[in-house]
């Protein structure tokens, strides 16, 4: 992994593709076993499906949250004590519509802190294709330092296709979208893990708590990752 061609990359179109990170068994597994866990809680929702507080239902994407050079790269732009902000996953299934374009903006105001206070991934644990629901992306758009107002179909947002394995990075600012799942028959699943920096307030991005037993038996690192988010609710 070139961390230095993935900094240009973020700093100047605002994303990045990392390829082949992940073994596919690994990628395939995490899709089997969270296709299972939409179905739990969501059994009669047909369209996007995005499962949040994931830590507490599933240890898998515990050490992907650690991977080291993803993690070395979130230190690189929130600083050394910043901390985890959620895990999700994310389905597409067929014949779904695109999703809403936005910017993570998190309660912030315009124009956007320059420098980046939240640094997204996305785990693609299917294959991402243009037709199957791949998260649409305006590049550059994160150097506007404002909120959207483009619709889904707009010329400037491109599709991020890639191999099961591979990851997206992304800055909060950027412009993006969950694209249109077209066919009849592929399903696009996703683990998005995103973090922030100390000074930001977990509390605004709505995310749900980690119970404390689910805490007692994460790795030191991943407490330390996630300390501020345990509570009894």
């Amino acid at each position: 992994m070139d961390t230095e061609k993935i900094k240009a990359n973020l700093d100047n179109a605002g994303y990045c593709i990392v390829e082949d990170i992940m073994p596919i068994k690994e990628a395939d597994h995490m899709a089997d076993r969270y296709f299972k866990l939409h179905k739990q809680h969501f059994p009669d929702q047909r369209s996007y499906q995005s499962l949040q507080g994931l830590l507490n239902y599933d240890q898998m994407c515990w050490p992907w949250i650690l991977q080291l050079q993803i993690l070395e790269l979130a230190y690189h732009y929130l600083g050394q004590n910043m901390r985890f902000a959620e895990a999700c996953s994310k389905w597409v299934m067929p014949d779904t519509e695109a999703g809403n374009v936005h910017a993570d903006a998190l309660s912030l105001s315009e124009p956007f802190p320059s420098n980046m206070w939240l640094f997204q991934t996305m785990w693609m644990l299917t294959d991402f294709t243009e037709n199957n629901g791949s998260t649409l992306v305006v590049p550059f758009s994160h150097r506007l330092r404002c909120n959207p107002s483009i619709s889904p179909t707009d010329k400037c947002l491109i599709p991020i296709v890639g191999r099961r394995g591979s990851v997206l990075l992304w800055h909060g600012a950027l412009w993006h979208a969950s694209g249109a799942n077209t066919t009849l028959d592929q399903h696009r699943m996703g683990l998005n893990l995103a973090y922030i920096p100390f000074w930001l307030n977990h509390a605004v991005g709505g995310w749900p708590p980690v119970h404390p037993e689910t805490f007692q038996r994460m790795p030191r690192l991943l407490k330390e990752l996630n300390q501020h988010r345990v509570t009894v609710s």
